[in-house]
C-alpha cells in the first residue's frame, strides 16, 4: 500500500504584517450589488493573499476573479486582480478567502514585488516614501 501524498501548491512563504502596520483589502463585491467590502488581510506571499470576513460573502467561489482589488498595507496601496483559490468558512471562526493577486500593471507589480520583500527581510526599500515603517 502507498503512503498518502500530500498536494500543496504554496510554493512561496507566506507573510503576517508587522505589528503596528494595518492592512485592508478593498474591492467591490460583484455578487447581490456590487457593493464595496473593506475586510482586513490575513497575509501576503509572493504570489497570492488571503484575508479573513465575518460575514458570509454568498455567491463567492473558488475560481472567481474580483477586478478592481486595492491592497492597502499602512499608507501604501496596490491596485489588482484576485483569482480566488480558496474559500474556508466556519460557524465558530471568521472565514477566510485566498487566492493570486495580479497587481494592475508594471508599477504595481514592482510595489508588490518590494512590499513582499519588506516583508521577508523586514527593511524598507531606500526609497520608501509611504511605505509602511513597522
Amino acid at each position: 500500500m502507498l503512503p498518502p501524498v500530500i498536494a500543496c501548491r504554496r510554493k512561496h512563504r507566506r507573510f503576517r504584517l508587522p505589528p503596528g502596520v494595518s492592512g485592508r483589502v478593498r474591492f467591490l463585491y460583484p455578487f447581490l450589488g456590487p457593493r464595496p467590502v473593506d475586510l482586513p488581510l490575513r497575509d501576503i506571499s509572493a504570489s497570492g493573499i488571503s484575508f479573513t470576513f465575518s460575514r458570509p460573502l454568498p455567491l463567492l467561489e473558488p475560481g472567481d476573479c474580483l477586478p478592481e482589488v486595492t491592497l492597502v498595507v499602512g499608507d501604501l496601496t496596490i491596485e489588482g486582480e484576485l483569482l480566488v483559490m480558496n474559500l474556508r468558512t466556519s460557524a465558530r471562526d471568521d472565514g477566510v478567502c485566498g487566492g493570486l493577486f495580479f497587481p494592475a500593471d508594471d508599477e504595481e507589480i514592482e510595489r508588490y514585488q518590494r512590499l513582499v520583500a519588506w516583508l521577508e527581510t523586514g527593511e524598507p526599500p531606500e526609497e520608501a516614501g509611504s511605505f509602511p515603517r513597522a
